[in-house]
């Protein structure tokens, strides 16, 4: 999945997720929202092929942030509270109007 935070009121409140065993507090008249780290894989450094790979191997390069976009996409979208994407450039290797689009 990547990283999830949760931010509540403007308060880091640490990575979340399907796989995270953390628990969520849910305070009154509090605003929660999520940060998501989301990209396509169209980018010359992206050498990672999440359809043919399940793990992370010797061939493995670390410059991709979200391996499933889609599945990412889907799951934040079933959330109740709002989302926010980040890393939507992969640190400039997409360029900003193709990775903004994206985001959208």
């Amino acid at each position: 999945m990547g990283t999830i935070f949760l931010i509540a009121d403007g308060t880091f409140s640490g990575p979340k997720g399907p796989k995270s065993n953390s628990e969520q507090k849910v305070i009154s008249n509090t605003r929660y929202y999520w940060v998501k780290t989301l990209h396509h894989l169209n980018y010359w450094s992206a050498q990672f092929d999440p359809e043919q790979k399940s793990t992370v191997d010797n061939s493995f390069k670390d410059n991709i942030f979200c391996f499933k976009p889609k599945e990412n996409i889907y799951f934040m979208n079933n959330l109740e509270e709002p989302w926010i994407a980040f890393e939507v450039l992969v640190a400039g290797a997409i360029h900003p109007k193709d990775g903004f689009r994206h985001a959208l």
